[in-house]
């Protein structure tokens, strides 16, 4: 589901579950737009966790809708030039990936 990513004191913290298995944390900015969302598509499909990133300026939640639902997908509102907000996320991420 969406979650609004405002600023540093509402950062999303990533669970700290274990895991079975590698599982690469990826933080994917531009996540909502037509690349953005075929990529977090195709990394869901490879067993990784995809947190995607946007201000919805040219992307849309629609472009999500296949995949919003699966466990391991998050969708945060939010701009990449909030450099607190991208630094927080960032911290939790085995990789980051910007579509533009």
């Amino acid at each position: 589901g969406a979650a609004r990513a405002p600023g540093v004191d509402h950062v999303p913290r990533r669970p700290h579950a274990p895991r079975t298995g590698w599982i690469t944390m990826i933080l994917l900015t531009g996540g909502a737009g037509f690349i953005g969302s075929h990529l977090s598509e195709s990394l869901l499909e490879r067993g990784h966790e995809v947190w995607a990133l946007d201000d919805l300026s040219t992307g849309r939640v629609e472009n999500l809708r296949t995949f919003e639902t699966s466990p391991n997908f998050r969708f945060l509102e939010g701009n990449v030039m909030d450099p607190a907000l991208v630094t927080g996320l960032v911290a939790q991420c085995d990789q980051a990936r910007q579509q533009l």
